[in-house]
């Protein structure tokens, strides 16, 4: 993935991965709305750090107290 001359080629499979370990955490519009942001670099730049780490906060979580 990582080779210099198959970086195109691997960049479909890093997004594959992406989404797949987004899939193991967060609720399907969660998902949606952290790939969108992440997918899109004019979109990220523009947006504050905080705004995209909020992203990351699971909705989802119920801690087993």
């Amino acid at each position: 993935m990582g080779h210099a001359r198959r970086r195109t080629e691997g960049i479909p499979l890093l997004h594959a991965k992406f989404k797949t370990n987004l899939a193991r955490i967060f609720g399907q519009a969660q998902q949606d709305a952290i790939a969108k942001v992440s997918l899109d670099r004019a979109g990220l730049e523009k947006m504050s750090i905080v705004e995209y780490l909020d992203l990351y906060v699971n909705k989802d979580y119920q801690p087993n107290l």
